[in-house]
């Protein structure tokens, strides 16, 4: 399965460099529908994002800006905000603009449709993710989980203590361990970093806990076989002395 990274990740490696060290390397990037990661330099009045390829000048149309724009489920401000900041894309096709100069048109959509389909479709709840930190806002954190495609960490999901300023546990850019929660019918994503967080060790887990043992009764102990009981024996009491305690009995009871 293709490999599919939160933007920002492929722009500084080699291969990466490598196909857009040409217009010919640029080319069979266009042949292999190969992934390339650029930077956006402008988004003009119709919100098109004008990217720099190196070897030529590039364009991503609008409509091929992110998933969602066409149908208008999402804002045109997923494309505003990636100016100066990479973009991960694929050419299309090539055209030329008012110099006669070719440019690449590129699609930002087909490699999160590609990224939805062979990775994002994977994902289970549950399951812990890397992803990039792309922006806050008062009620939560955006995360990018691939290729741009974003989820959601509310508040509440930030830290396992009370969060009154997210900026004091995350910042953009920030590479995090995430926990899906939900995934909904809408490619919604709901994450959690608290949830993915290793669990909290108590004092005294390490070191200094006793070591339990079962339970074991001990065995009843044995008589002492050399002890023989004998009974005491009363001394002999004449027949005056049994009277006198007779008679001294019958005046204290009187």
């Amino acid at each position: 399965m293709k490999k599919y990274y939160p933007e920002n990740y492929l722009i500084g490696t080699q291969e990466n460099k490598n196909a857009l060290s040409s217009r010919a390397a640029i080319k069979e990037a266009y042949y292999s529908s190969k992934i390339l990661e650029v930077r956006a330099t402008d988004c003009d009045k119709d919100h098109n994002l004008h990217v720099d390829l190196g070897a030529m000048k590039g364009i991503i149309p609008r409509n091929e800006g992110a998933i969602g724009i066409e149908d208008g489920s999402v804002r045109d401000i997923a494309i505003i905000s990636r100016v100066n900041k990479p973009v991960m894309c694929k050419i299309i096709d090539f055209t030329t603009d008012e110099k006669g100069e070719i440019v690449a048109v590129l699609s930002r959509r087909a490699v999160q449709q590609d990224c939805m389909k062979e990775y994002v479709s994977t994902l289970v709840p549950g399951q812990v993710i890397d992803a990039v930190v792309t922006h806050m806002e008062s009620f939560g954190v955006f995360a990018d989980i691939g290729e741009g495609k974003s989820g959601m960490v509310h508040i509440s999901e930030v830290a396992r203590t009370y969060v009154n300023d997210i900026r004091e546990h995350v910042k953009e850019n920030d590479v995090v361990k995430m926990k899906i929660l939900e995934i909904g019918e809408d490619g919604k994503i709901s994450l959690s970093i608290k949830k993915a967080l290793p669990p909290e060790k108590r004092e005294g887990d390490e070191g200094n806990r006793r070591e339990r043992r079962p339970y074991q009764p001990k065995a009843p102990s044995k008589p002492d076989s050399s002890f023989v009981w004998t009974p005491k024996k009363q001394e002999s009491e004449s027949f005056e002395e049994m009277m006198n305690r007779f008679k001294q009995t019958s005046d204290e009871k009187f």
